[in-house]
């Protein structure tokens, strides 16, 4: 059996027939009422007529009683109706169809009464004496301005209620065809219209679930035709904007992942919504833990939380810059933040203008600015460092030239003396401007095309050791030459010596007397990785990253006593960098330290 829902189509349709049937049923009971009412109308006029036909030829009831009922049997012969007349006191003085000894007092018939009233009585009821249903109609007689009884006509209306019959039958019939038609015809209706309606819902639940290729065919009816056409166009428009924007938001998702700089979007409440792969690296956090957090808590800056509050207050692109503890380190960063106007109506699409900025969301995007700080550090201590460096032999230099004219000069040994030193210092000048064009040289090497030549890296070697072989034996300290023969390289050779030369001679300057500097070379398919160990002082561990800075010294007393101008490991880390090789060092207190640089045996 057919479970009919709550504020069904089909429970509609139920009540709308039921209406319908009732209406119908109305509308039978009353034209059955005014067809009956007209039949009994027009048999009353009939015998209206007849009876003032009758009436002027009725014998004087008072004269001539007994000729009355003569008169009754007479003309109700010919004109097919019952004639009775009936005096002032009720008796029946006549009646053409039974014997006026055997009929009761008629006084208290409600026809007779309404014409011993002087008005026309009209009833159809059962004619206990005929036994039959008869429409009677009695009219006062007056004879002389005085009633003197009552005339009364009747008939009899079986084939009047027979005709009344077979008219309601035909009616009934009608209206039981009609309603059952309209029954059949509706429920036919509402089951085609209950089986659109549940097709376009099964495809509405298919857009709703984000399946947008769907073919609504609906023949009937012409409108539920016109509104699958319109939803199977709809499906498809959604289905090229849902992949226009799945597209749209894959590459905007590949450029966010793949931007350099960390992107950080947040909500209303400034909670993080979406960060990329960047941003991730950065902070060093799960990005499934981040989402939903808010900025203060993920950040621990105030500054930066600040910064937020007052790019979500305004639409104006602002910066900042703010710097962040990780590991122990700071990171610089320059923050551009944008605010994003977005509405969020939360299922309710009643929502005022005031609300219209409730979803409005704030665009973080990072610029790692920590290498320019350090650059910018590094610069500040150059120069502070160059100043210093030229200073101080310029300083000492002045010095004795004014000792010398201040009366030096006249006493021979001491202005020997004041001149050595003066030479000295001229040279060390010397030695810094020099290696200061060597760096600058470096630096525009590295952006230059070079071109290299395929070089037999032992010749190189042995030509460094060679050069530093004068000074290693002023201190008799061994340099120990282990390399593979005929290792081969592409390298500029100049260059290779000088930085080697560079580091063997800063090994040689922090080396004991009567130790040894071991020189190594070893190759592989790919690269020539190329060793200086000493057994000297050593390099302590917080002095290892910046050991290849400008003018960075580990102990600078003895750097300056050796006559060191802090920029030789720096021009061999240029010139290492210029070759797209590598360079670092290993160090140990009191055990010595170890350079390592490794060069790509072809140059792209």
């Amino acid at each position: 059996m057919m479970k009919i829902r709550k504020n069904s189509l089909l429970l509609h349709f139920f009540l709308v027939f039921t209406l319908l049937t009732i209406v119908l049923t109305l509308m039978y009971a009353y034209v059955a009422f005014e067809v009956k009412d007209l039949v009994y109308r027009q048999i009353r006029r009939d015998l209206g007529v007849t009876a003032g036909i009758l009436i002027p030829h009725i014998p004087s009831i008072p004269v001539q009683p007994e000729e009355v009922d003569a008169f009754c049997k007479s003309y109700a012969g010919s004109s097919g109706v019952r004639l009775t007349v009936i005096n002032s006191e009720g008796i029946v003085l006549g009646d053409s169809e039974y014997a006026v000894s055997m009929m009761n007092n008629h006084a208290d018939r409600p026809e007779i009464l309404a014409a011993l009233r002087g008005q026309e009585g009209f009833i159809s009821r059962y004619s206990v004496t005929l036994g039959l249903d008869l429409a009677y109609l009695a009219l006062p007689v007056v004879e002389s301005g005085k009633l003197t009884g009552v005339f009364r006509i009747s008939r009899p209306v079986d084939d009047i209620q027979i005709f009344v019959h077979a008219l309601n039958y035909q009616i009934v019939m009608l209206l039981i065809i009609i309603i059952l038609g309209s029954g059949i015809y509706g429920y036919f209706l509402s089951s085609r219209m209950r089986r659109v309606f549940f097709d376009m819902e099964a495809a509405l639940k298919k857009i709703d679930s984000g399946e947008y290729k769907i073919m609504l065919d609906i023949p009937f009816p012409l409108e539920a035709r016109a509104v699958a056409d319109m939803m199977n166009r709809m499906a498809h428009r959604l289905d090229y904007s849902i992949a226009e924007l799945t597209a749209r938001n894959t590459q905007l998702e590949a450029i966010l992942t793949n931007m350099v700089e960390p992107v950080v979007l947040l909500g209303r409440n400034l909670q993080i919504r979406h960060l990329n792969r960047a941003a991730v690296q950065m902070l060093e956090i799960d990005p499934a833990e981040a989402i939903g957090k808010g900025l203060l808590d993920t950040f621990r800056n105030s500054s930066l939380y600040e910064f937020a509050e007052k790019v979500q207050q305004g639409d104006e692109v602002l910066e900042i810059s703010i710097s962040l503890t990780k590991n122990q380190k700071s990171i610089y960063l320059q923050v551009h933040g944008t605010l994003i106007h977005s509405v969020f109506m939360d299922g309710d699409t009643s929502f005022n203008q005031d609300q219209q900025h409730s979803g409005d969301s704030v665009l973080l995007v990072f610029n790692n600015i920590t290498r320019i700080k350090n650059l910018e550090k590094m610069r500040q201590d150059f120069v502070a460092n160059v100043s210093h460096e030229l200073k101080t032999p310029i300083t000492s230099i002045n010095g004795f030239v004014e000792t010398l004219l201040g009366g030096a000069m006249d006493n021979h040994d001491e202005a020997v003396r004041f001149l050595t030193i003066v030479d000295k210092q001229t040279r060390r000048l010397n030695s810094i401007i020099d290696d200061l064009l060597s760096l600058s040289k470096l630096e525009n090497l590295e952006h230059q095309q070079l071109k290299f030549d395929s070089c037999n890296i032992n010749g190189i070697i042995s030509a460094a050791i060679k050069i530093c072989g004068t000074k290693a034996e002023a201190k008799n300290i061994k340099l120990i030459r282990k390399c593979e023969n005929s290792t081969r390289a592409e390298v500029i050779p100049l260059l290779i010596e000088q930085a080697l030369v560079n580091i063997i001679d800063n090994a040689i300057n922090y080396s004991d007397d009567n130790s040894e500097v071991i020189v190594a070379c070893t190759e592989s398919e790919e690269a020539v990785l190329m060793s200086v160990q000493d057994y000297g002082a050593g390099i302590p561990g917080k002095d290892l990253s910046r050991i290849f800075e400008r003018f960075y010294r580990v102990d600078k007393a003895r750097s300056r006593e050796v006559g060191g101008t802090g920029l030789g490991l720096a021009i061999a880390k240029h010139i290492i960098l210029a070759h797209n090789g590598t360079i670092r060092v290993a160090s140990e207190l009191g055990e010595g330290s170890s350079f390592y640089i490794n060069l790509p045996r072809q140059q792209n």
